[in-house]
Parts: structure tokens; C-alpha cells; sequence
């Protein structure tokens, strides 16, 4: 299998705070995301990408929803191959 990008949370990102009032289901789905998108040339062919607004795609975020319950946003960094996990919030 080969990896393509490092995950990372920013430091300033609400990102860990609303993970902590997830279900432990969903938490796994987003272990197992996080595990899986890495080894996507482009993120926006994984399954679970949604396609998003005009703003969103201009400030280069991508959303994806997960079985239908959890909302992970990313930032691809192309440059250095790091997908940057943020919440929705941090993105207004």
C-alpha cells in the first residue's frame, strides 16, 4: 500500500474539541478515514467526498461525510503532502 499524505491538526483548529462529544462509533469511523485517505493520490476520489460550496472550494478545503453522520473537513497541503483535518467552524 502506498502512502501519499501525513494527517495533521492544526493547533488553533476546533477540530479535537468536537471529537470529544462524538460517539465512540463514530470516532472509529474516523480512525479508519484517517487511515484510508492517505493512500489516495487526490482525497476528492475517495467515497466519502462530498462535493462543496464554491467558497469552500476556493479556499482550497475539502469535505467528506462519513456513513452519513460525521462531517470531516481537509485542507490538502500539495506541496509537502499533508492533509490538515479542521472542523467545519474553523473554516468561517
Amino acid at each position: 500500500m502506498t502512502i501519499f499524505w501525513a494527517c495533521k491538526t492544526p493547533t488553533w483548529s476546533k477540530y479535537y474539541a468536537r471529537v470529544e462529544y462524538l460517539s465512540d462509533p463514530s470516532v472509529d469511523l474516523l480512525e479508519r478515514f484517517k487511515e484510508d485517505i492517505i493512500t489516495y493520490k487526490n482525497p476528492i476520489e475517495h467515497p466519502a467526498y462530498v462535493k462543496c460550496t464554491n467558497v469552500q472550494e476556493s479556499e482550497g478545503h475539502i469535505l467528506f461525510m462519513l456513513d452519513s453522520r460525521v462531517e470531516i473537513m481537509v485542507k490538502p497541503d500539495e506541496e509537502e503532502q499533508i492533509l490538515y483535518f479542521i472542523s467545519c467552524e474553523d473554516n468561517q
